[in-house]
């Protein structure tokens, strides 16, 4: 292959990642102009805000809001097949569309955990305006930071962070999950039923 044709490659594959992205962000703009301003909502608008510039952002490895396809959400959930025993938790929920599609799904308790206090405040009047305050939890606190994970049975991530941020909610997530078990076990050989009780509701 002669240099020649691969800088043609490179151009070609190029413009299509700029084709594509384009496309998509033409995509989310006409969505969030005729199906969510006029209702109040904004579940796809990127949103910039100050945190993101800060020290402390990309020193937790934070990544900047993007969001999850929902008909590849709703997709995955159908596939799962979730039940009211089953509790769901969107780790960097942003602005909440994953929620809202697991909002459709009898799960027995629905949360997501976001960081940036913007995007926080803008997924809270989300869920106001659908009247799925009651039904959907959101926590303003760091991933790392909540305590809650073993109320939860389904973990989404959808590249919220990475590096040591990402180990140490990993670890976090696996250590309650083992901690849950374990206490179910228990409670099971003690009287025969599960018996454990959620906190999430009381952290809200």
């Amino acid at each position: 292959m002669r240099k020649g044709d691969n800088i043609t490659m490179s151009f070609t594959e190029n413009f299509r990642k700029v084709l594509k992205r384009r496309t998509r962000n033409a995509k989310y703009f006409f969505q969030w102009l005729f199906t969510e301003k006029i209702r109040g909502l904004d579940f796809t608008m990127k949103k910039i805000t100050g945190l993101e510039k800060t020290e402390e952002y990309s020193e937790h490895g934070y990544n900047g809001y993007a969001k999850s396809p929902e008909e590849v959400v709703r997709k995955a959930l159908e596939i799962m097949n979730p039940g009211p025993e089953d509790s769901f938790i969107d780790v960097g929920c942003g602005k909440g569309i994953t929620m809202r599609e697991a909002a459709k799904f009898p799960f027995r308790r629905i949360a997501g955990i976001e960081f940036d206090e913007g995007i926080y405040n803008i997924t809270v009047r989300n869920f106001r305006r659908l009247g799925l305050q009651e039904r959907v939890k959101v926590f303003n606190c760091r991933a790392e930071d909540f305590e809650h994970y073993g109320d939860y049975n389904v973990f989404y991530f959808f590249n919220p962070f990475g590096g040591e941020t990402r180990r140490i909610v990993l670890e976090k997530i696996f250590e309650a999950v083992r901690n849950t078990t374990e206490h179910n076990r228990t409670q099971q050989n003690n009287t025969g039923l599960s018996g454990y009780s959620t906190t999430a509701e009381k952290a809200a």
